[in-house]
């Protein structure tokens, strides 16, 4: 904490030290590359926006069935666990290749 309510030293001792330091470029950028940067800025968000907004991420049931439905899925993995549960209890009988 104390890096970033520090005020003096270098970048490692001071938040605004360090965004000065980052930023600095910028300040010394003409208007007009100042305006290619900040639209540039703008397509990147713009590009964010519209893969969030779009139905990439949304499932399609229609389309992609799942093989194997959910409380299946759960039976099998809990028939597993007591499976192993179960049988470590008996490792010391059987043979390595039966453990």
């Amino acid at each position: 904490m104390k890096w970033i309510n520090g005020s003096g030293g270098g970048a490692e001792k001071s938040w605004g030290i360090w965004f000065d330091e980052e930023n600095s470029h910028f300040w010394k950028l003409v208007r007009s590359s100042k305006l290619v940067y900040l639209l540039k800025c703008g397509l990147w968000v713009g590009l964010g926006l519209g893969i969030c907004g779009s139905e990439l991420f949304r499932p399609d049931l229609v389309l992609n069935k799942p093989a194997v439905g959910i409380g299946n899925l759960v039976l099998m993995l809990l028939g597993t666990l007591m499976l192993g549960v179960l049988g470590g209890g008996l490792g010391g009988r059987f043979g390595p290749a039966k453990r």
